[in-house]
Order: structure tokens, then C-alpha cells, then sequence
């Protein structure tokens, strides 16, 4: 089964930080359940929020401009919608439903023409965990796991335009995707195991030319909104032979907590609630995601 270590540690007495590191899985993932209806979602009891600092996020989202109509319809609704109180939120589900679904075309689009650009807007984590699952389920599938990358040369024919490289991610569960870079990773070669963080949407995914990712102050571990999956997979028969395409949508597993630094042995407790539920970062923790 398939399952992250999220690991609070400190580097060189200097650094206090939650990492969220894949490990490889055993087996596949089992197939999640449906998407949510928006009935569900509005009837399912909230997660803890770190409201305020969703609404500055989302402020911040709606000032920038996208080029996008899309995007930014999508990002104004959802300013709207985290500074309502959650009893009256209800109301805006059905229109932020319809809304991220026009805003999955164009993130597809964009990802295939410009990686970059569709990574600085793909929708932050501390504004996905505050709308309703039914609307975080449409947006783009947030990726940080270790797989394989492939490189392929490709030779143009006479009069047809060929691009020089095709990329591919497939990842242990069966996804496979066509890969877009910038940066960095242009120069990364065919890699059995490789670092990739990005966001996917269907066959398609981003990948950021980091191998981690810096966690905003706000960011509540293992929220589910920001395990979404949409992932469509090249399923296989009991002899591992490949059956066909298969779309598996649903959450995916929470991320185990490791609190002790596996170098230096100094403890540092996930930030938690009065529950003992995972609580939002807080500022001064530094906190990155990686494979």
C-alpha cells in the first residue's frame, strides 16, 4: 500500500522542518470511491481551517493576473466562498463546481504550452483544504512522488512539425503521463527513480524543476483536499500483464508521521490541535515536501 513519512527534523541545529518524503510502495492503490456530489460535500463536517491565512492566499490569487478567464473567475469565487462563514457556504458549492471544471480544461491546456506558469497558478494548498471536496476534487492533482521519468528522441519527417523530445512520468500505481519541464529539468536525462513534483491533470502534468517543495505557513498536514487524485491508469491482469485504461479517483493515503530527525535524534512534535489532529504550520516552522 502506498503511503508518504511526514518527518519533523533539525539540520545543522539551524533548521526545525516537517518533510514529506514518499516511500515506495508495495502494491497499487485500490480503487478510491466516486467523486463526491455537491449534497455530500456540503453535509460532511468541516476540517480544521486556518481560515485567515486561506483568505489572505486566496486574495493574493484573485489580485494576480492569469491571462486566464477561467482561472480568474475561478479564483474570485473562491475569495468569495473562504470569507463566508461555513454556515452559509453551502450556497456557492454548486457554482465553484462548474467553475473548476472550466478552469480543468484550461489548466490542461496550459500545462502542454507553458509548464511554469501553470505550476505559479495551480490553486494553493491552504485555499484547497478550506473549499468543499466536490470542488478540490476538480482541480488538479497535486504530484510529489518518486518514478520514473523517460526521455525520448524523437526524429521530425520531412514537413511535419515534431517536437525534438517526448517525456513521460509513470508512477508505481500505473499512471502514466506525458510530461512537460522548464528549467532544470530540461536537462534530465531517462531516470529509474526520479524526484517529481508537479501537478497533473488527466494524461498531462507539470513538472516543477524543484525537487521539493516549500510548504506555506498555513498548510494542514495530510488535508485531504491536497491528496485528491484523478489518475488515470494503465491497470494490469493477476499476470501483470496490461489490461487496459482505467480512471481511479478519491483521496490518496495519508502520510505517516515521523517526529524524531533520523540524524540528529532531536524530537519535533507535528504541530497538532486540543483533538490531536494535525494543525496548520505554523510561520516560523520550516516546512518542505519532497519524494
Amino acid at each position: 500500500m502506498k503511503f508518504f513519512r511526514l518527518t519533523l527534523f533539525v539540520v545543522a541545529a539551524l533548521l526545525v522542518g516537517v518533510f514529506l518524503l514518499r516511500s515506495k510502495p508495495e502494491s497499487p492503490q485500490p480503487v478510491a470511491p466516486a467523486m463526491a456530489t455537491p449534497e455530500l460535500a456540503a453535509s460532511v463536517p468541516a476540517w480544521p481551517v486556518a481560515a485567515p491565512v486561506a483568505r489572505q492566499a486566496a486574495g493574493r490569487e484573485v489580485g494576480r493576473e492569469t491571462g486566464s478567464a477561467a482561472l480568474d473567475a475561478f479564483n474570485k469565487w473562491a475569495a468569495r466562498y473562504v470569507a463566508l462563514p461555513e454556515n452559509v457556504r453551502a450556497k456557492l458549492v454548486d457554482e465553484g463546481i462548474a467553475l473548476a471544471s472550466a478552469r480543468r480544461t484550461e489548466m490542461r491546456t496550459m500545462i502542454v504550452s507553458d509548464p511554469r506558469r501553470a505550476l505559479e497558478n495551480a490553486v494553493p494548498p491552504v485555499v484547497r483544504q478550506e473549499l468543499p471536496r466536490a470542488v478540490a476534487e476538480r482541480l488538479e492533482e497535486r504530484v510529489n512522488e518518486a518514478a520514473f521519468f523517460g526521455v525520448l528522441g524523437a526524429v521530425p519527417m520531412e514537413g511535419v512539425e515534431t517536437p525534438a523530445y517526448r517525456r513521460e512520468v509513470m508512477t508505481d500505481d500505473g499512471g502514466r503521463y506525458r510530461a512537460f519541464v522548464y528549467g532544470a529539468k530540461l536537462a534530465l536525462q531517462t531516470t529509474e527513480r526520479a524526484s517529481i513534483v508537479g501537478i497533473a491533470v488527466d494524461d498531462v502534468m507539470a513538472v516543477d524543476e524543484r525537487p521539493l517543495r516549500v510548504v506555506e505557513p498555513g498548510e494542514i498536514p495530510n488535508h485531504p483536499n491536497n491528496l485528491t487524485r484523478r489518475r488515470t491508469v494503465m491497470a494490469k491482469d493477476a499476470d501483470g500483464f496490461v489490461s487496459g485504461r482505467e480512471l481511479r479517483e478519491g483521496v490518496g493515503n495519508a502520510r505517516a508521521v515521523i517526529e524524531v530527525c533520523p540524524v540528529s535524534g532531536i524530537e519535533s512534535p507535528a504541530p497538532r490541535n486540543a483533538d490531536g489532529a494535525f494543525d496548520a504550520v505554523a510561520p516560523r516552522q520550516p516546512v518542505v515536501e519532497a519524494e
